[in-house]
């Protein structure tokens, strides 16, 4: 179980990186405006919503949601006579739980506009709290991997 807990950890450690660049890089997009230069175009936004590129990223993004759900949820249980483990395992899980909810409510409007769904992704107070929450579960990762060492 423990080699689980290390395959796991490294690979949602990547996924947490890959998300960190995706981020920045959309924010950096969106300061030159060349997310914005087709906003408004009818036939793109069509050709977008139609196109199973957005779709499948769209199933990719929930599956990967209840992946890490399921790893925090893994960890809460294999953990659980280490309080700090398991009280931050809980809370990293129930936010994962809102935040699938919450994307899978939208689902029809990602479908219907991306464009507009990552523009709203990157606004505000929403960009700050992906940042922060994504900071947090890399040093919960570390953590893991550090408490699964110690267990071997």
């Amino acid at each position: 179980m423990i080699q689980l807990i290390f395959i796991g950890t490294l690979g949602l450690i990547w996924m947490h990186f890959s998300s960190l660049r995706y981020l920045f890089r959309l924010r950096l997009l969106k300061k030159s405006n060349e997310l914005f230069e087709d906003e408004q175009d009818p036939a793109r936004v069509r050709k977008e919503a139609d196109s199973t590129t957005s779709k499948t990223a769209i199933t990719t993004t929930a599956i990967i949601g209840l992946l890490e759900t399921l790893y925090y949820a893994l960890c809460a249980v294999l953990f659980i006579k280490n309080q700090i483990i398991f009280y931050i395992s809980t809370l990293l899980a129930s936010n994962s739980i809102v935040n699938l909810i919450d994307f899978l409510m939208r689902a029809k409007f990602i479908i219907k506009s991306p464009t507009k769904y990552l523009i709203e992704e990157i606004r505000g107070f929403k960009w700050y709290s992906k940042i922060a929450m994504t900071a947090a579960e890399l040093i919960f990762c570390l953590g893991i991997l550090y408490a699964a060492y110690a267990l071997s």
